[in-house]
This record gives C-alpha cells, sequence and structure tokens, in this order.
C-alpha cells in the first residue's frame, strides 16, 4: 500500500490524477467516513490501455491510507451499463449488500479497504 504525503489532499489527488493520466474529467471528495468517485471520464483516445483503472487504484490507495472506503455511483453513458458493471467488478467494488448502509445512496458502488 503506499502511503499519501502527508500534505496531499483529496483536491491535490484529483489535480495530480488529471494531469497524469490526461484525463478529460475527474470529480473526487472527501467525506468523514469516505472518498467519494464522482465522475472519472478517461479521453477517448486513451481509453482501453488502463488509465482508468490506475485512476481508481490510486484513489483506492489514498482512501486506505487515511483509513476510508471509496464509494462511486453507477451511472454509466447510454448502451455503457455492462461495462460499467465490469469495470467496477474488476475493481473491487461491491453492491452496499444487504445490510444497507442508509447514508449511500441506491446505485453505488463501495470498496472497503482490508
Amino acid at each position: 500500500m503506499k502511503l499519501r504525503s502527508i500534505l496531499e489532499s483529496v483536491q491535490d489527488l484529483e489535480a495530480r490524477l488529471e494531469r497524469e493520466y490526461n484525463l478529460e474529467y475527474l470529480s473526487i471528495s472527501e467525506g468523514p467516513k469516505h472518498v467519494e468517485l464522482h465522475n472519472i471520464r478517461v479521453r477517448p483516445s486513451e481509453r482501453n490501455h488502463g488509465s482508468g483503472t490506475k485512476v481508481v487504484e490510486a484513489i483506492k490507495d489514498y482512501a486506505a491510507s487515511i483509513g476510508k472506503r471509496v464509494i462511486l455511483f453507477a451511472e454509466p453513458d447510454r448502451g455503457k451499463k455492462s461495462a460499467l458493471s465490469r469495470f467496477y467488478k474488476r475493481n473491487d467494488f461491491k453492491k452496499p449488500g444487504r445490510f444497507k448502509d442508509y447514508s449511500i445512496p441506491q446505485h453505488t458502488h463501495v470498496w472497503h479497504p482490508e
């Protein structure tokens, strides 16, 4: 597990990842118990090269370093629902499950640090 720099905030992480992976758009925030991935958009020319996975891994590393889970919302572009579902699963995100955390909105996927 990579530990974040003492000075790195979620805003610093967002800006660094946008630059490093030449993203079209990235929006993340930090709450008291979680880091939330609002939106990630990889440029069409950069898709299918692992950039999205690397960005999600960096966000998970950041969250793990501060003992928080990562939550994200399933709002795929039209016709992309199954691909997005596979992406979430590949990156160890799960539905909240039977014992739902009602602070997390429906259509959410969660990753918990181990």
